[in-house]
């Protein structure tokens, strides 16, 4: 039994079976994430396309975890089966009217008809999961962005699947391959400029460890829109030409595929031929180019609101108790300062916030002595504590930058436990991003 793969942009994969239709981590609009990122190349999809029995949503990552995209699926068709590791996503899904929501999580299959799908585990610190999609005659691995760990690993996965899938003893027949070395924050956190090599390298010694008869670069039609393009320099190391020369090196019998939205892939019988699918039009080329050299100054486009720079002042003063409990594990004989510099159309404003053994106060203007800083667009800011935006938003869309230089001496220099954007000890990352959703489902009236 043959399986389809069709390239929707991106992440986003139509899969088709003897019995069965699946579509991953649906993208339908050609801007996401706020108007951040948008998809390369640009493409136009016949909405057949998407109706498929199942959607499969690997993690919560926006740019796989699409609210609009679902809301739209939802109405299209919401007697779908939805499926995620996710309980945040299964919530989401659940209120935009899709009627069967399930929970599938690392470890554990799922059989659809002939076909049965495994979700592999993933070590990065997220719900998340890449799926191989077992039948007879077919076997495919979308590693989507789980980090498959160990690559010596894979082949005792892969030696456990086999008692029930023989085929997989010959490696796979086709991977959507996790590859490219992410950059995205390297440049707004202070770490940019040096070739990630220890990381591709271990992208393709598991490329090498699966064995596969064919590969395409996965997850990897995406870009940065305006203004926000400068970040495609520094957060995308490797293009898919050098990728799939690099497999051709270490994997010589491999065919490799190019992701471009179109792209059929039919896998039967063991072998994995190819054609364009003509419902995917694909329009403008990828135009990303890997020059890690400037970073432009911080400016934020958006013109001031009169009342903003009262509300943060505020805001500051009401939450920044909640740094002493987490500063007694700093042990700093010193005070530590920790800078906030908001970036106005009109310009800067700066607060401290000194943390000693045994209070937290906050004062204005430019300290030097700073441990940590964090110099942000007031837009963003705003836009965070009124949850129109997540962290993401803001950090990957360049209106964010960071520097972390906190230490103790300590029988040597010991770096103080603190985030990199101190500004998450009193709005973490995750909690802000859940809310974000929970006020994005609201705005829809769900």
């Amino acid at each position: 039994m043959s399986q389809i793969w069709t390239a929707l942009g991106h992440a986003m994969w139509r899969v088709e079976a003897k019995d069965a239709t699946l579509l991953f981590d649906p993208i339908l609009s050609e801007t996401y994430h706020d108007g951040v990122f948008r998809v390369v190349p640009e493409r136009t999809l016949d909405p057949a396309l998407t109706r498929t029995g199942v959607i499969a949503i690997s993690h919560r990552h926006p740019d796989h975890f699409d609210v609009e995209s679902l809301s739209r699926l939802a109405q299209q068709d919401s007697e779908r089966l939805v499926v995620s590791p996710d309980p945040l996503v299964l919530s989401a899904c659940r209120r935009l009217g899709f009627r069967w929501v399930r929970e599938w999580a690392p470890g554990t299959s799922l059989s659809l008809g002939h076909l049965t799908l495994v979700a592999t585990p993933s070590k990065a610190p997220v719900k998340e999961w890449g799926a191989i999609l077992l039948s007879p005659g077919a076997t495919a691995w979308n590693m989507v962005d789980a980090d498959a760990g160990d690559p010596a690993g894979i082949p005792v996965l892969f030696a456990e699947l086999s008692q029930t899938a023989p085929q997989l003893r010959e490696g796979l027949d086709l991977l959507i391959a996790r590859w490219q070395p992410l950059q995205q924050v390297a440049a707004v956190i202070g770490s940019a400029g040096g070739f990630p090599r220890a990381m591709y390298a271990r992208e393709l010694e598991r490329v090498v460890a699966c064995r596969p008869k064919a590969v395409v670069p996965g997850a990897s039609g995406t870009g940065y829109a305006d203004p926000h393009c400068w970040l495609s320099r520094h957060a995308y190391p490797v293009a898919e030409s050098r990728f799939l020369r690099d497999v051709s090196d270490l994997v010589p019998s491999a065919q490799r595929f190019p992701l471009e939205p179109g792209l059929k892939l039919v896998i039967s019988d063991g072998t994995v031929s190819s054609e364009r699918d003509p419902r995917v039009q694909v329009g403008s080329r990828d135009p990303r180019t890997y020059a890690p050299f400037e970073i432009p100054p911080l400016q934020d486009p958006v013109d001031e609101d009169p009342s903003w720079e009262g509300r943060i002042e505020a805001w500051l003063e009401s939450v920044v108790p909640q740094i002493h409990p987490t500063a007694a594990r700093w042990k700093s004989p010193h005070p530590v300062i920790l800078s906030l510099c908001v970036v106005f159309s009109s310009g800067v404003r700066e607060w401290n916030v000194e943390v000693t053994a045994g209070n937290v106060r906050v004062s204005r203007g430019e300290r030097t002595d700073w441990d940590a800083r964090v110099e942000i667009a007031a837009s963003g800011l705003v836009r965070i504590l009124d949850r129109i935006s997540p962290w993401g938003r803001v950090l990957l869309s360049g209106q964010l930058r960071a520097s972390n230089r906190a230490y103790r001496i300590d029988g040597g220099l010991q770096p103080l436990p603190i985030p990199a954007i101190w500004l998450y000890l009193i709005l973490p990352y995750e909690r802000v991003f859940e809310e974000w959703v929970e006020a994005e489902l609201r705005r829809r009236g769900v």
